[in-house]
């Protein structure tokens, strides 16, 4: 993700967000270095208390690491979504993603879509654990010492 950084601010005077696997105080303050104005944290955030992920969804979290993530398509072609092929989404590998992802025209061709529910997650999903506040999360997100 550092070279995607120093990559896009070389190519523009504009204030650069940067995102992907930012989970730890480490990370901000890396993407802050190389001169991000900002650092998007988002797997982090969907076990905290505030969150309204469902129970099951935040235990899988919890007990994921980046291993247990895939970058796929599989699940916005099976729900029939209207979203472009080309882009994917990181989501907890299943032995559903695992059964249909060398099968993605197959996917396609069903009649009708399917009834799947991924448990989309970036690779820092190791550093989700146990649910709390997320004022909190931010505190250690911005704990640099």
């Amino acid at each position: 993700m550092l070279p995607l950084l120093a990559e896009t601010l070389k190519r523009t005077d504009r204030p650069v967000l940067a995102g992907g696997g930012i989970a730890t105080a480490a990370g901000v303050r890396a993407v802050l270095e190389a001169g991000a104005e900002a650092a998007w944290v988002g797997t982090r955030f969907i076990t905290a208390e505030e969150s309204d992920a469902k129970p099951a969804n935040r235990k899988i979290l919890a007990e994921a690491t980046a291993d247990d993530t895939v970058y796929t398509s599989v699940f916005d072609r099976a729900k029939k979504l209207a979203w472009p092929a080309e882009y994917g989404g990181r989501a907890i590998r299943t032995p559903f993603v695992n059964e249909w992802s060398g099968r993605l025209d197959e996917l396609e061709a069903l009649p009708e879509p399917l009834d799947v529910t991924p448990v989309y997650a970036g690779q820092g999903v190791g550093f989700c654990g146990e649910s709390e506040p997320a004022a909190e999360i931010v505190e250690k997100l911005l704990d640099f010492n």
